[in-house]
């Protein structure tokens, strides 16, 4: 996993969305499967519920502590929703521009049927890919007045309507709810600062 500074000098954010492979690593004892149409290790891990999410930061957290690269009080969770939408900062009109993201077939963007290898598309000017489609991305954030719904941000490889692409609105969803358009990216808070 790679990350880019955020918010300062002490919060970094995964310059893409959570790979098969980074959370193969974790599922070794789970039944999580990537979706039937993925083809390498590179795409984005999908049919992730909020709380596999959470956990996968917990162990990452857990593992790196233990291995001494971080500190008691350093470790990995999910963007906030503020956070994610800072992350992706002011975005093109609506439809997107060719070659800008993974979207929905018939706006005719781009050339991935369902989910893109993270990183296929340039990155935004904080260096961080694939906020906008490819996958929603679960937020440690949820909206109290929603009761159990949590909150995704970008929208996804099958989305095309106007509304599911304003990267600025969220999908409110279970958490117990997963789809082969859900996955994650993860934040990482430091208590220290990192020369560049």
């Amino acid at each position: 996993m790679q990350f880019a500074p955020f918010l300062g000098e002490k919060t970094w954010l995964s310059i893409w969305e959570t790979r098969i492979q980074d959370y193969a690593a974790y599922a070794t004892n789970n039944v999580w499967q990537p979706a039937w149409f993925q083809d390498s290790k590179k795409h984005p891990a999908v049919n992730i519920q909020w709380e596999e999410a959470q956990a996968f930061c917990a162990w990452l957290t857990q593992r790196e502590r233990q291995s001494g690269l971080l500190n008691d009080n350093e470790g990995y969770r999910l963007p906030t929703s503020s956070e994610w939408i800072s992350a992706i900062g002011e975005v093109a009109n609506y439809p997107p521009e060719t070659n800008r993201g993974n979207f929905g077939v018939s706006l005719k963007v781009d050339s991935f049927p369902k989910t893109s290898p993270v990183g296929s598309f340039p990155a935004n000017l904080m260096g961080i890919h694939d906020l906008q489609g490819n996958v929603w991305e679960w937020c440690i954030a949820w909206p109290k007045k929603e009761g159990e719904s949590y909150i995704l941000h970008g929208g996804s490889w099958r989305d095309q309507s106007r509304k599911l692409l304003d990267p600025k609105k969220p999908l409110l969803v279970a958490n117990h709810i997963n789809s082969e358009d859900y996955g994650f990216r993860c934040l990482l808070v430091l208590k220290r600062p990192i020369k560049l």
